[in-house]
């Protein structure tokens, strides 16, 4: 992570030891993350255009990322921090918690995970996270990002049969009929004109590709889907 640097990524400055405990040292990013902009009731707290505007700006640094031969791995809301710059909020990836290299020449790194184990966040993994989440590709993360837009502009993550953003945030969960794996390897994906009938057609096609549960079918790069994420401004 200290050599990688671009506006849209948080920065890791330095990492060490000092008196026997592990440290780091990143970049100051203080203007919270995306999941603020998700209201009590689940409303969104931004138009649907600044919301766009803020994941394809997001994608920006994940392309970075992942041309560099990593995958993130756990995208989501709080994942995506926040800084002013000039009256403008600027996107930044953070949490690489989960991050490994993709490709030969980098798949020596942030390797934590092994075959047959899977892990993140799950209202946001795509099926592969858990059938082969050791091999993860870029597809992986623009799900992640896919169902991270859904959020923002819906309250409601894209499964079914699963309560509300803002009543997880309140701890009005509920009892799951079954288990989570089942759930992510299986439901189908509520499209997002179900959830908000008065987005735009072509906003909701974007994002419903972005989280296709064949890999095949989704975006194949960060770049691909910010691109039809702008056309339909």
């Amino acid at each position: 992570m200290e050599t990688l640097s671009h506006p849209n990524l948080v920065r890791l400055y330095e990492s060490g030891i000092v008196d026997g405990v592990p440290m780091f040292v990143s970049e100051f990013v203080p203007g919270g993350d995306l999941s603020q902009f998700i209201g009590e009731e689940g409303q969104s707290m931004l138009s649907p255009e600044e919301i766009v505007l803020l994941i394809a700006e997001s994608l920006v640094g994940l392309e970075y990322f992942h041309q560099r031969g990593y995958v993130h791995r756990d995208l989501k809301p709080n994942s995506i921090l926040l800084v002013e710059k000039h009256g403008q909020r600027i996107p930044k990836i953070a949490n690489f918690d989960f991050a490994r290299g993709f490709k030969k020449d980098t798949d020596t790194f942030f390797t934590i995970t092994c075959t047959g184990e899977f892990a993140s966040t799950w209202m946001y993994m795509p099926p592969e996270q858990i059938i082969d989440f050791k091999g993860a590709k870029p597809p992986l993360d623009v799900y992640a990002m896919g169902a991270t837009a859904y959020v923002l502009l819906s309250g409601w993550w894209p499964l079914p049969d699963f309560p509300s953003f803002s009543a997880l945030q309140q701890g009005r969960v509920g009892i799951l009929k079954r288990s989570i794996p089942q759930i992510v390897l299986h439901d189908r994906r509520v499209p997002l004109e179900e959830r908000r009938p008065d987005l735009p057609r072509a906003l909701c096609r974007v994002v419903d590709k972005a989280l296709a549960m064949d890999a095949r079918d989704r975006y194949q790069s960060a770049e691909e889907f910010r691109q039809a994420l702008l056309k339909v401004l």
